[in-house]
């Protein structure tokens, strides 16, 4: 098991750095600061855009931390994508938390949903496209009563040093995949969808004619019907960003093409 944690990790071709030590090092031995413009491009959309700490000041002692609350720890998560695009995650220490009694679990759609949304899609000859929500779960508030101290990371954010109080369900805590969850089910009921009885992960409208269908697995969203281009605009008047929207041809690790099977 350690030894899985700590071994040097490749994806699409470009060496991961395990810490942010080694981003330095990385972004130093391929002269460019990919590494670096990851962990500065997360840590302004978590801190500024997505308001996700509470500032409590200067961290002088445990004495300051408010009643109820838990000190743990962050750390950064770096990864590559297929595109070969370089990203990080800030990502709480959840294992370091005690259960705080709400529940932790949240669904996701099972895969042989999205090969049978694709297949509808396709016999129906409906629009199939696909989106990513961006950083999904700070859009909910977290339930649990966390907190930590800012490391050097912060520092251009002058937080270096302060405790910061988790106001939203930042990756890694215990229940923020239920949070984001919880909170997307109810914008989808808002839109006029409801669950399937099968799953319910896909989501169904029932337009009159036809019916729209979009799986959900995470942050990870497929749409099937006949006006993506209005779905897509009522997800952003809700308040959500949205990545990566158009035809699916890479999704979930899988690659989408057609073939032709008359050839």
């Amino acid at each position: 098991m350690f030894a899985a944690r700590t071994a040097q990790r490749y994806k699409f071709g470009v060496k991961v750095p395990r810490n942010e030590k080694e981003t330095r090092a990385f972004d130093k031995a391929n002269n460019n600061l990919l590494w670096d413009e990851a962990i500065n491009k997360e840590l302004q959309q978590v801190i500024n855009e997505y308001k996700t700490f509470i500032d409590k000041g200067k961290f002088e002692g445990r004495n300051q931390i408010p009643k109820g609350y838990q000190l743990i720890r962050v750390n950064m998560v770096f990864d590559v994508k297929h595109d070969l695009l370089h990203k990080c995650r800030l990502v709480a220490g959840g294992h370091l938390t005690k259960p705080n009694g709400d529940t932790s679990y949240s669904s996701v759609a099972s895969l042989k949903s999205i090969r049978l949304v694709t297949f509808i899609a396709e016999l129906n000859k409906l629009q199939l496209e696909a989106a990513d929500v961006g950083n999904a779960y700070l859009e909910a508030t977290t339930n649990e009563k966390v907190c930590f101290v800012a490391g050097e990371s912060f520092a251009k954010y002058r937080f270096k040093g302060h405790l910061l109080i988790i106001h939203k369900a930042l990756y890694g805590l215990r229940n923020s995949g239920a949070c984001y969850h919880a909170k997307w089910a109810d914008a989808m009921t808002k839109l006029g969808f409801f669950p399937s009885r099968s799953d319910p992960d896909v989501w169904m409208k029932d337009k009159g004619d036809h019916y729209e269908y979009v799986v959900v697995y995470v942050d990870d969203l497929l749409y099937a019907g006949k006006d993506a281009k209005q779905y897509w605009n009522d997800v952003l008047a809700m308040g959500y960003k949205l990545k990566g929207v158009g035809v699916p041809t890479y999704h979930l690790g899988a690659t989408f093409e057609r073939v032709d099977e008359r050839k």
